[in-house]
């Protein structure tokens, strides 16, 4: 296939599908037809199937070589490895030429703030722990993001708060003021099943308490900031 057809293909499922905003979109189509333009130029080639590991070393190699920062090319493979992860899926290709590769290591330090596309990168392709406290802290990850409330709100977060026949989250704030934070079909399909699967998977003392870790506790402020500071990490490094 074509990688300016397959491109068009994977962008398509990130909109319809994937539901990703349209600055994330674009970024990825940036970045994947930057390395489109390397195939040609590096390789005269512009079909999928024949792209190789040791072609996206050579487009890291000349990025390095151009003085990119550790963090730029990573997101670059980050887009790569979810467009050659989507062809795989589709039987587009039958091996994925990114299983093998690495980004360079970046620096330690932590961003001040994470991009819009970072941020879907971090709730769609980064891989979280199937354990309960792997689906706590996505969820986690979700409600700050998409509602943007604060972290003491979220750990007094409380079942009875979910409104789902509104789709509301009704959070109460400074001086018990209420307010309603409206939320995504998909973000409430998430909350019903995790309330759900407490019940079914862990003794709980409490279950009015929304967020809990593997011990049925309420999460800690730690808890809730060791988490975010781990997986943005990975998002943005």
């Amino acid at each position: 296939m074509d990688i300016s057809t397959a491109i068009q293909k994977f962008t398509d499922y990130l909109k319809f599908e994937k539901r990703y905003s349209q600055h994330s979109i674009v970024a990825y189509s940036k970045d994947l037809e930057q390395f489109a333009s390397f195939l040609k130029a590096q390789f005269d080639t512009q079909a999928v199937e024949e792209v190789s590991s040791g072609f996206v070393r050579s487009w890291m190699a000349i990025m390095k070589d151009e003085g990119m920062e550790a963090r730029t090319i990573n997101r670059k493979l980050s887009a790569l490895k979810s467009f050659f992860k989507f062809l795989r899926k589709q039987k587009v290709i039958s091996q994925n030429p990114l299983a093998t590769i690495s980004g360079p290591k970046a620096g330690k330090k932590l961003p001040a703030f994470a991009s819009e596309t970072e941020i879907d990168r971090l709730l769609n392709d980064i891989s979280f722990p199937d354990t309960w406290m792997g689906r706590t802290e996505r969820l986690v990850l979700q409600l700050l993001y998409q509602t943007g409330m604060r972290r003491a709100e979220l750990l007094q977060l409380k079942e009875s708060q979910v409104d789902a026949g509104q789709r509301v989250l009704r959070i109460l704030g400074k001086g018990n003021k209420e307010r309603l934070i409206p939320i995504s079909a998909e973000l409430l399909a998430t909350l019903e099943g995790y309330m759900q699967a407490k019940r079914n998977e862990l003794e709980v003392a409490d279950c009015q308490v929304l967020l809990v870790n593997e011990k049925g506790k309420r999460l800690t402020q730690n808890a809730v900031y060791n988490l975010v500071v781990k997986y943005l990490g990975q998002a943005t490094s």
